[in-house]
């Protein structure tokens, strides 16, 4: 389902952008981890679906919102505004799926995951094979006989 949403791009809202492109000029001069990452948000205006993954990764393993670190990247704002276009884009996916669920088993289910081998647990592959050899059998007889009679 999530692999549905790679490629997507989201643009980010003005208000972010200047509080990034704010912090950016803040903390340039710092050894600060993430003024790449944040220069390139401000430059684009706009972020990937992976992006976003990456941001919101960095921001649950390292957030401490007193860093510089944190606040170069535009701190609770962009880790919340991340948080829910996630969950929207998350579950614009799910729900078409969740109510198809309703009606038809399996939506959540990959197609290569399925198991449509039922019939042959239950019914050897060849088991039918031996039976049409001999129909096949006579009904060639019987159009060599109809063949021989008609002409």
């Amino acid at each position: 389902m999530n692999n549905e949403l790679y490629g997507e791009v989201y643009k980010i809202p003005p208000h972010i952008l200047s509080k990034i492109q704010k912090s950016v000029s803040k903390y340039s001069n710092q050894s600060v981890e993430n003024v790449k990452r944040a220069k390139e948000l401000s430059e684009t205006g706009e972020a990937t679906y992976q992006q976003l993954k990456r941001i919101k990764n960095w921001f649950e393993s390292n957030g401490n919102p007193t860093s510089p670190d944190y606040q170069v990247l535009g701190g609770d704002t962009l880790k919340g505004w991340i948080d829910t276009v996630l969950a929207s884009s998350r579950n614009e996916k799910r729900l078409p799926k969740k109510i198809k669920s309703v009606a038809m088993d399996n939506q959540f289910i990959n197609t290569h995951t399925k198991n449509d081998d039922l019939r042959t647990d239950f019914r050897p592959k060849h088991s039918h094979t031996k039976h049409y050899l001999g129909l096949t059998e006579e009904i060639e007889k019987i159009n060599k006989w109809f063949n021989k009679i008609i002409l």
